[in-house]
């Protein structure tokens, strides 16, 4: 097995996507093992774009109301509102909240 640096790697990887080959053409005709090779592609990030993280917020907010009734948790998510009694069990609320984000 051939050891290469870092950037014999990418310069290989560079030479992958302009030969228009698929992987296991370009590796055999290289004698890399495809295998291998697409393992170091994805540790050096070739190719690889940069996604932006989807912010999916559930705002939670404990009220008291002023009329004495009982404490509520409000959790707001784009437009839907839900009030859980404060009494409800915090797995409870943390499973909701949970598939609210996704």
């Amino acid at each position: 097995m051939v050891r290469r640096s870092r950037e014999q790697w990418l310069a290989l990887f560079q030479e992958f996507e302009r030969s228009e080959l698929i992987a296991s053409e370009f590796c055999r005709e290289r004698n890399i093992c495809q295998r291998y090779f697409s393992k170091r592609k994805i540790q050096l990030g070739f190719g690889v774009q940069p996604v932006e993280p989807v912010k999916k917020l559930v705002k939670m907010n404990r009220a008291v109301p002023s009329d004495g009734s009982a404490a509520v948790i409000m959790l707001i998510h784009g437009d839907t509102k839900v009030s859980i009694p404060s009494s409800q069990s915090t797995e409870w609320v943390a499973s909701l909240v949970k598939a609210l984000a996704q």
